[in-house]
């Protein structure tokens, strides 16, 4: 138990250091979340996976990603941080971005690797969940997962009050990831085998890579990174599996 607190205290204050090293240019990053944005952060993490996996047996998939991307990753997030954050970086290649990028790499090669076709998918819907789905949730997800880090561990200034919180908002980020994940996604996205050692590999990987999403975020101080490494494997899950969105979206 000692060695897993002083691992997710030493993550914590990495992020803390990287916050106060970037807080020369206003972002998204220096937001000071309020009360609201807990009460918001847990509604988001527990409430909208359950309500996008009930509105999915009802509707079909598009009302509840309309609520999600449009009214949580981007309306709640814009009001709440005055900003998506989606300014160029200073410099994009840097060696954080291709570490993540080649753990991404191999993510996608074993995903891939367990990805159960899809037979006889419509060409039209084939493309548009490549030209338009992929890359709508590629730039949208992350803007609500990192809003809900960010509503704690930028709620507090004091050093121990911060990194309890640090620590709370990276639970809460994981969950915003893994539920909206297990209760509305995998409904109806595409399906994959559980073969070793690509399943491990698969799963394992999640955490460095979503980890570095919150690192490179506040050293860039951009979220167009994120979306570029998230877009690739967006792009070509998709290619592997043949797989269109387009039955799921109206029941």
């Amino acid at each position: 138990m000692r060695e897993n607190a002083g691992y997710c205290y030493g993550i914590c204050s990495s992020f803390q250091a990287i916050s106060e090293d970037t807080m020369s240019t206003k972002s998204g990053t220096d937001f000071k979340s309020t009360n609201l944005d807990i009460v918001l952060a847990i509604i988001a993490t527990v409430g909208l996976p359950i309500l996008c996996g009930k509105l999915y047996d009802i509707t079909g998939a598009l009302l509840p990603i309309v609520i999600y991307y449009g009214i949580f990753c981007y309306a709640l997030v814009k009001w709440r941080k005055g900003t998506l954050d989606y300014c160029w970086p200073k410099k994009l290649l840097t060696p954080l971005f291709i570490g993540l990028f080649v753990i991404q790499v191999l993510i996608t090669y074993s995903a891939n690797e367990l990805v159960i076709p899809i037979e006889n998918a419509s060409l039209s819907g084939f493309f548009l969940t490549l030209l338009i789905w992929a890359p709508v949730n590629a730039f949208a997800e992350q803007l609500l997962w990192i809003y809900v880090y960010d509503a704690f561990a930028n709620r507090f200034e004091g050093k121990a009050l911060k990194m309890v919180f640090s620590g709370l908002g990276l639970l809460f980020y994981w969950g915003m990831i893994a539920l909206i994940h297990i209760l509305f996604w995998t409904k109806f996205l595409m399906e994959f085998h559980n073969t070793p050692p690509y399943w491990y590999i698969f799963m394992g990987l999640q955490y460095p890579l979503t980890i570095g999403y919150l690192i490179i975020y506040r050293k860039t101080k951009s979220m167009y990174p994120i979306a570029l490494i998230h877009l690739f494997h967006n792009f070509l899950g998709v290619l592997a599996s043949g797989y269109s969105i387009t039955p799921y979206l109206i029941k």
